[in-house]
């Protein structure tokens, strides 16, 4: 596809904008997905062991507490942003690669 839009002459921006980005948004999108959860667990985990704020803090502060109805209120609102976050990747995918179908997920 590169070479083809070389030999119509098209400059070298264009062939990045209309080429190859279109072509590698799909598995940006996919590494993104995986990414996003694997993200929220990592600065939870170290909002755990090494901060004195966020959700990770709370939880822990909360389960040395025996506040156990405070663990189980950030485990959901830690769960609601990660679905939220989601949500808005997969409609900002569908908006950006809508040549493609969507397979369910």
């Amino acid at each position: 596809m590169i070479w083809a839009a070389e030999n119509m002459g098209a400059p070298r921006r264009t062939i990045l904008r209309r080429v190859i980005l279109p072509a590698a948004l799909p598995g940006i999108f996919a590494g993104l997905h995986i990414a996003l959860p694997i993200s929220i667990i990592v600065i939870v985990l170290t909002e755990m062991i090494g901060d004195s704020r966020g959700l990770g803090y709370y939880i822990a502060v909360s389960g040395t507490r025996f506040a156990f109805q405070n663990v189980y209120a950030a485990i959901l609102v830690i769960g609601v942003c990660g679905f939220v976050l989601d949500r808005v990747m997969l409609l900002l995918r569908r908006k950006l690669v809508h040549w493609e179908r969507e397979e369910a997920t």
